[in-house]
């Protein structure tokens, strides 16, 4: 595969990571197509999306706008050892970790991303699924240990290793690990 086209592919996910991370909503017409549509499939019931949205309005304000109403801290990360790139998609594997700016709480997701891509020269997604394999809410005493962790993880591409290398002893995340092991086991088993 063309390596300009990898390029965009992942320029395009760090500039949505950017959009909601920061708040930053004026970047998703930078991302997604005008026509574009957003599947959420959601394996918890710890936190809502709608399952379909359609157009690049109503994406922003569910992934951006109404997102950021709630959240703060936000630091997404795409996992590299699982990024697989084809002629028009990208998969990969995501850990976002946030706080409740209600509660005070952090948070810690993790799913997959399968972006799906315009053809032709001004590539823009087109196509979107979000899993949302799990979501949890930490105790309020791991807080500062858990972003202290998150902080020094490189952002927003890491990989498994780094991620656990240095990872706190708190359940959220060791379930965090053991997805990831699960993730890997079916990797090698396609291989």
């Amino acid at each position: 595969m063309d390596a300009r086209k990898i390029k965009t592919q992942e320029d395009l996910v760090l500039k949505y990571i950017q959009s909601k991370d920061k708040n930053m909503p004026h970047l998703m017409s930078e991302v997604f197509d005008s026509n574009a549509s957003l599947e959420m499939k959601l394996q918890t019931k710890n936190i809502s999306f709608p399952s379909q949205t359609l157009g690049l309005e109503n994406i922003t304000e569910v992934l951006v706008t109404t997102f950021a109403k709630s959240y703060e801290e936000v630091h997404t990360f795409c996992i590299t050892d699982t990024l697989k790139n084809n002629e028009d998609t990208l998969t990969c594997h995501w850990i976002v970790c946030m706080r409740e700016k209600g509660s005070r709480n952090a948070r810690i997701g993790y799913g997959l991303y399968n972006w799906v891509f315009t053809s032709g020269e001004n590539t823009k997604v087109k196509h979107l699924i979000i899993t949302i394999e799990e979501m949890s809410k930490l105790e309020k005493e791991y807080s500062s240990v858990f972003f202290k962790w998150v902080e020094e993880l490189s952002y927003p591409f890491c990989t498994v290793e780094k991620v656990f290398k240095n990872s706190p002893k708190i359940k959220e995340v060791q379930s965090l690990e053991n997805y990831f092991k699960k993730v890997e086991t079916r990797k090698k088993e396609t291989v």
